[in-house]
């Protein structure tokens, strides 16, 4: 499990296969790419910010216009 949460960096932790993810989480299951994990953890912060790109690309620690070709990317927009 891939936790995202307002003021800490994104970090992994031991997976717990019984527990639900919460909003603010990003599950990772094996076998996904990264870039399967990268949407999801775009989507999850998103989720979070409540749709503020601004504040979700500085949650992620990247800049809104690298967030927006993300966004474009992943079909996300």
């Amino acid at each position: 499990m891939i936790e995202v949460g307002p003021g800490s960096a994104v970090s992994s932790a031991t997976p717990v296969a019984a527990e639900p993810a919460s909003e603010a989480e990003v599950v990772y299951r094996p076998g996904m790419t990264m870039a399967e994990v990268e949407r999801a953890a775009i989507e999850a912060v998103l989720r979070e910010t409540q749709g503020n790109r601004r504040k979700a690309a500085e949650v992620l620690g990247i800049g809104e216009r690298t967030l927006y070709r993300k966004l474009k990317q992943y079909a996300l927009a």
